[in-house]
């Protein structure tokens, strides 16, 4: 296998698209043990592969773990809550996300009714893993999308959208041998959880209560307690405080913004509160992991 082009070391951001309007993120994410091992449950419209090119991987689609090694990939579907959480120090994965309207934006054209809608919104497949043995193809272009986004020669552009295209042909021939009745996962439930997964997203820097986000899904706060720690294993406060501490992470690397300012951006109202947890959660204060990382 040719060796694959990496960035700077311990680059912790995502990056915007390749270019504005141009509908495909490609960018390999690094993970330090406890500084920055996870990336906290969302979802997005984007078809999204990710190939693991150092460490191990445990990514979580639709309540569904699977354990990815260095060399294998994941495929997660459009609008699927995943999560992802590095399992050994220094662990890294190539990222490359794309919209289904990379094809068409016309909902009744030939390619999006026979290719993009089956694969996408009436697949019952959140997700699927990739490795040499049963997916080689897709892994090789994987790998050469990743390259051409560095190279930049001219046109790269049309050669990254072919390779999605063999990309979509080659998944789409994956997904047809899979048994997809152990896999459906349950509409409502997955629905409430978007919604509260997205509340938290725009809402964290602000107050949440547990009846903000049962007002939002249509539960009592008790039903809305027991289904997020059913399908995420964990409390809706703990899922927040963690989710403000892997955004202060952001801040912490990626700004200029002094320490003191840093909680009260992320949805702390006590700068004394905020060091407490994050050392706890972290296993370093928020000062002396800027100096110690950055």
């Amino acid at each position: 296998m040719e060796k694959l082009l990496k960035q700077p070391e311990d680059i912790i951001e995502f990056l915007p698209r390749l270019a504005g309007g141009f509908p495909v993120t490609i960018v390999e994410n690094s993970f330090k043990e406890k500084i920055f091992n996870h990336i906290n449950y969302h979802y997005h419209n984007d078809f999204q592969f990710s190939l693991v090119t150092g460490g191990s991987f445990a990514f979580e689609v639709a309540g569904e773990k699977y354990y990815i090694n260095e060399g294998e990939g994941i495929f997660i579907n459009t609008n699927q809550i995943h999560r992802s959480e590095s399992l050994v120090d220094n662990s890294k994965y190539i990222y490359i996300a794309f919209s289904p309207y990379i094809m068409t934006v016309d909902k009744d054209d030939y390619i999006y009714k026979k290719f993009i809608e089956p694969m996408g919104f009436k697949s019952a497949i959140p997700a699927c893993i990739l490795n040499r043995e049963k997916s080689p193809e897709i892994i090789d272009l994987l790998e050469n999308i990743y390259r051409l986004s560095f190279i930049r020669d001219d046109f790269f552009e049309l050669l990254i959208v072919s390779k999605l295209y063999e990309i979509l042909y080659r998944q789409l021939k994956i997904l047809e041998t899979i048994d997809k009745s152990s896999l459906t996962p349950d509409s409502l439930t997955n629905g409430r959880l978007r919604k509260i997964v997205k509340y938290v997203e725009d809402n964290y820097k602000d107050k949440i209560t547990l009846r903000d986000l049962a007002d939002e899904i249509g539960l009592s706060r008790s039903e809305c307690s027991r289904l997020f720690k059913k399908n995420f294993g964990e409390g809706v406060f703990k899922y927040i405080i963690n989710y403000r501490i892997n955004e202060a992470v952001e801040l912490i690397f990626n700004t200029d913004l002094n320490i003191t300012e840093i909680p009260y951006k992320v949805g702390f109202n006590s700068q004394s509160y905020f060091i407490k947890v994050f050392k706890e959660i972290k296993g370093i204060t928020p000062l002396k992991m800027r100096k110690k990382y950055r």
